[in-house]
């Protein structure tokens, strides 16, 4: 058994300037996410959103106007998915489809009908829906039904269904210019109402969308993390919000030109298309390991079945404690237990949102010298851990510590690149 700290890395900020469809630029500084380490992460003229591939940790995105659909890799390298025909308003999305595999692209040009294409990510395109009115943000759930925004201008907005079979139904009302659409951990439907800068909800069997939080600025586009917090990309002031599962509102990042799409990889990244500058931006939360250890006591080995602590199939349990102490003179925040390996099909058992394997997180209790969610100098805090066991033989466990130093910083000089 073994119990690890990796090293992690930083990157320094990067500067760009912006102009916008005809807006006078907007003077900004360089984008900041606080206990973040934000960095340009591809060009791309005109990205009109950002969505993730978990199988493969692509990321897609798209020029609006040109229609260049583009993939970009893990390590940056970009390529070419399709060309669409240049339309003379754009396309929004693209969005990526887990269940079929495909790609979904709004085309709101009023010379070409507005449709939703559907795309393979070897560069096949087909009409899959047709006769939205001006279809926008794009979404789908777990079913493969995908859910299309109409942002027409006009209040009320609607949203709309489209079964796989490409069967269009009314799905959610009372709206005004909805945008950003995504699914929360609850499974109801989250938009970015920009006629009312407001986050409005929808339960998942649809009806009249409610207010579930407001104070906004143009909310174009919406994300959750793995712990249910929903974040907002806010076009016209360049910042992004996070919003708690409660609807309690906070400032996140500030210093973007025109934010368009937000979107988590699996672990923990964030990647914000900036369509004033051009840029797909990287923010990687700050690897706090040089500032604490990581001291397991003993464990304690289970084997026996109990379908209430683990999921069928699994022979027992690994259960142990470690203690994390600040052994730098900084104080430490938003501690976060990230899981980089868990081998033989093993799961963390109290990992947020339940078992996960590679990509899982624990949130550290509020607890012992944590209690206020502050682990000042000296101070340790012990964290449970409770692994689910597929088999009887040795495996690895691999994790890092996540957080923020001194509320603004993420000792960069502490790390290196790459």
């Amino acid at each position: 058994m073994n119990v690890i700290t990796t090293t992690g890395s930083t990157i320094l900020l990067a500067v760009c300037s912006v102009v916008f469809m005809g807006v006078p630029p907007r003077a900004i500084a360089d984008p900041i996410i606080p206990g973040y380490t934000v960095t340009p992460f591809a060009s791309i003229a005109l990205p009109r959103g950002v969505t993730f591939d978990s199988s493969t940790g692509n990321l897609f995105t798209m020029d609006r106007d040109a229609g260049t659909v583009f993939q970009i890799a893990p390590t940056g390298a970009i390529s070419t998915v399709t060309d669409l025909p240049d339309l003379s308003v754009g396309y929004v999305g693209p969005h990526f489809d887990p269940v079929s595999g495909n790609l979904f692209v709004s085309e709101f040009d009023s010379h070409a009908g507005s449709t939703v294409l559907q795309i393979t990510t070897d560069g096949v395109v087909s009409v899959f829906a047709s006769g939205i009115p001006s279809p926008h943000g794009l979404t789908t759930d777990s079913g493969g039904n995908l859910f299309v925004s109409s942002f027409t201008h006009l209040c009320p907005g609607s949203i709309f269904k489209v079964t796989p079979g490409g069967e269009i139904s009314p799905f959610a009302s009372g709206l005004c210019d909805p945008d950003g659409v995504v699914f929360g951990p609850g499974g109801d439907l989250f938009i970015g109402d920009r006629g009312t800068n407001r986050i409005m909800r929808v339960p998942s069997a649809g009806g009249p969308a409610t207010e579930f939080a407001s104070g906004f600025n143009n909310p174009i586009a919406v994300t959750f993390d793995s712990m249910g917090n929903l974040y907002v990309a806010n076009f016209d002031d360049g910042t992004l919000s996070k919003v708690s599962p409660t609807g309690v509102v906070s400032p996140f990042g500030n210093g973007f030109a025109n934010p368009v799409g937000i979107v988590f990889d699996t672990s923990g990244n964030l990647f914000v298309a900036d369509f004033g500058a051009d840029l797909i931006y990287k923010a990687q939360q700050g690897v706090v390991n040089d500032f604490v250890t990581f001291d397991p006591f003993p464990a304690t080995f289970t084997f026996k079945p109990d379908p209430t602590v683990c999921p069928a199939g699994f022979v027992g349990t690994f259960s142990f404690e470690a203690r994390l102490t600040n052994i730098s003179e900084s104080s430490l925040t938003d501690l976060v237990v990230a899981v980089t390996t868990l081998t033989n099909g093993n799961l963390l058992q109290n990992a947020h949102g339940g078992p996960g394997g590679v990509s899982s997180r624990l949130t550290v209790p509020q607890e012992d010298g944590f209690s206020e969610g502050v682990l000042s100098s000296d101070e340790f805090v012990d964290v449970p851990f409770i692994i689910c066991l597929t088999q009887r033989r040795p495996f690895q466990f691999f994790v890092d510590v996540l957080g923020i130093v001194d509320a603004s910083i993420h000792a960069q000089a502490k790390y290196t690149y790459p």
